[in-house]
């Protein structure tokens, strides 16, 4: 685990690459983060959400072991695993998935996003849950919530901008408000026009995905305009990253 050395502020510890790391073709390599303010720590390795809350709970351990102590118990892992909080990196900001059952929490993932950018670029999601939208009208900060796209172009942009993955190519897109990454016909359908390995690798990890939950109950993957011929039950019964292709043009 790489503790970033560039780091805004003194006392946040980031636990991957900032979150506004490029590619070197310019896109932002970050595309999911979760802070965990207890700590004044935020992840930001790849993956999904769920597993940089195991990334920062095997960083506890790391430290604890350090100092000659024991690792977690559960009971403690789960207890951390509850201070988490989702953020989404877009364009020049940051955005908050606050759980409306504590939203004490995301206010203090605000404040600890604060200490490493300007307020005005961090954003609350659920701009139709009653509770967040109270919860952030009595800070009288509503223009902070992320509204809905209402015309074509915006609804347009919404979603290419919505393309993400996991560890592989962007073959997803992403429901900011839900967590869940769709896997559309389209995008499953041009998996065939990749190399075995490379096919191999995403098959697997469509595979591994589907039947995963997120911390909001949500699916991490779905499918979105397959149909029903097409389940989890079709992935989990290959073992994808064993299989061996038949040549190309070779006989039945």
């Amino acid at each position: 685990m790489r503790t970033s050395e560039n780091l805004p502020t003194p006392g946040v510890t980031i636990l991957g690459e900032d979150p506004f790391a490029r590619t070197p073709g310019g896109k932002l390599k970050a595309r999911i983060a979760t802070a965990f303010p207890a700590h004044d720590t935020i992840v930001t390795v790849p993956g999904i959400h769920v597993t940089q809350r195991q990334a920062f709970l095997d960083h506890l351990d790391e430290l604890r072991r350090s100092r000659a102590e024991a690792p977690l118990t559960r009971e403690e892992r789960d207890k951390e695993w509850d201070l988490a909080v989702d953020l989404i990196v877009v364009e020049g900001a940051i955005q908050i998935r606050p759980d409306p059952n504590n939203m004490a929490l995301a206010f203090l993932a605000d404040e600890l996003l604060q200490r490493l950018i300007a307020k005005h670029r961090i954003w609350f999601l659920g701009v139709l849950n009653a509770r967040v939208r109270e919860a952030i009208k009595r800070r009288g900060e509503l223009w902070r919530i992320t509204p809905l796209p209402i015309t074509s172009e915006e609804m347009r942009a919404m979603i290419d901008s919505a393309r993400i993955g996991i560890h592989g190519r962007e073959i997803y897109y992403y429901g900011e408000q839900t967590g869940t990454r769709y896997l559309t016909f389209q995008e499953f359908q041009g998996l065939g026009r990749l190399d075995d390995g490379e096919l191999r690798f995403h098959l697997s990890e469509i595979g591994r995905h589907l039947g995963l939950r997120n911390a909001a109950g949500n699916p991490e993957v779905s499918f979105f305009g397959i149909g029903t011929g097409l389940s989890r039950a079709d992935f989990i019964s290959i073992d994808f990253e064993t299989l061996v292709s038949r040549p190309r043009n070779s006989p039945t």
